[in-house]
């Protein structure tokens, strides 16, 4: 029977062994949950069942990944694969954390030039997101990575921040366009949009996957995962933004906050006293 060795910990095939490890890094996933379980609590606006409902899109886009992460880690080119895939997932959970924790404060948020309040929007969702990928992705990269690869929190923050810019001058975009040709049924189409995108990416990486079990294209089967790599940055956020715009779409609560973030309301209905 062919045996892989643990090292210290033994064949791969030998009996079950405990793996050490800190607490803390168990926790890593969650720390940021409960900063926005506090802000949910101690802000007079969000006293209200439907703040609470902020986690349901949340929920979503941390089972959808996981499904995805599992199909794509079954399809393993090389050893490298299951690091990409888990970085790229503790990426997308960093930009749904993000914009988790800034609609629970965007009622504050009352600048009226769309320019200074896009940069503050960018601003909020690159320091949560960034705290997010300092935390996890180290760790996701030390695990995945054969050999063990992993660079710094700083480089990986600053990767982040360079895609959340990149997707958000692409929703500005989307948001101009459907300003003018919809006008208040603009957050439906936006919801339509990003369900499109959104699928595509996983269209992408299945169809990547297909192509690469194909025997007469093992060939080409770099190409093929080199060019589905390439469009997962681009598409992949508007699956995570797409959850978020159905929450909008089916609460009033936070249909208010996300309009006057992304769609360019001057200033948001009151939805509770400040806090």
């Amino acid at each position: 029977m062919t045996r892989r060795d643990l090292g210290v910990l033994g064949p791969v095939t030998g009996p079950a062994v405990s793996v050490p490890g800190a607490r803390w890094d168990s926790l890593r996933g969650i720390y940021l949950w409960f900063v926005l379980g506090g802000l949910l609590l101690l802000r007079r606006a969000n006293r209200t069942r439907a703040a609470w409902t902020i986690f349901l899109p949340l929920l979503a886009v941390y089972g959808v990944l996981h499904v995805v992460e599992e199909i794509v880690n079954n399809c393993t080119i090389w050893s490298f694969t299951p690091f990409l895939c888990a970085v790229a997932g503790e990426m997308l959970r960093s930009l749904a954390l993000g914009l988790a924790l800034l609609l629970t404060v965007s009622d504050r948020i009352r600048i009226r030039s769309r320019a200074l309040r896009a940069a503050l929007i960018l601003v909020i969702i690159v320091a949560v997101g960034s705290a997010a990928v300092a935390l996890n992705t180290p760790l996701a990269s030390i695990r995945s990575a054969k050999p063990p690869l992993s660079l710094p929190p700083a480089v990986w923050s600053i990767l982040f921040g360079i895609a959340v810019l990149i997707f958000l001058i692409g929703m500005g975009l989307i948001s101009a366009v459907l300003r003018r040709l919809t006008g208040r049924r603009a957050l439906l189409w936006f919801g339509g949009i990003c369900f499109a995108l959104g699928t595509a990416s996983i269209l992408v990486l299945v169809g990547t996957k297909l192509l690469i079990d194909s025997a007469p294209l093992m060939n080409t089967r770099q190409l093929f995962f080199y060019r589905g790599a390439l469009l997962e940055p681009l598409l992949a956020p508007y699956l995570v933004f797409f959850w978020f715009i159905l929450l909008a779409l089916a609460s009033p609560f936070y249909r208010r906050r996300f309009t006057h973030c992304f769609l360019g309301e001057s200033r948001p209905a009151p939805d509770g006293e400040p806090g």
